[in-house]
């Protein structure tokens, strides 16, 4: 169900889908990050922030996978060592 700005409702009616979703990855749909939150009674969807990124599988931090990323999006200026260390997202 279409819940405004961007948000959507998905009910699961199974545990084990749930759980597949809300934990399962990081979700694209037509190159758009789809993020999953567990449903929460106090959520607005006028007053609603995303304050997370989807993250990357700790198979990709290294540095020439993430150098090869920052190419792809622009001209990259360092690579933060608490990234490639995996400290920091």
């Amino acid at each position: 169900m279409d819940v405004r700005k961007g948000f959507y409702m998905v009910k699961l009616d199974m545990e084990e889908n749930r759980a597949k979703v809300v934990n399962g990855g990081t979700w694209m749909i037509f190159d758009h990050y789809l993020t999953m939150r567990t449903w929460s009674f106090y959520f607005v969807a006028l007053n609603a922030m995303i304050d997370k990124t989807p993250s990357l599988n700790l198979v990709y931090y290294n540095d020439n996978f993430l150098m090869a990323l920052a190419v792809a999006l622009k001209k990259p200026i360092k690579m933060d060592l608490n990234t490639l260390k995996v400290k920091r997202g």
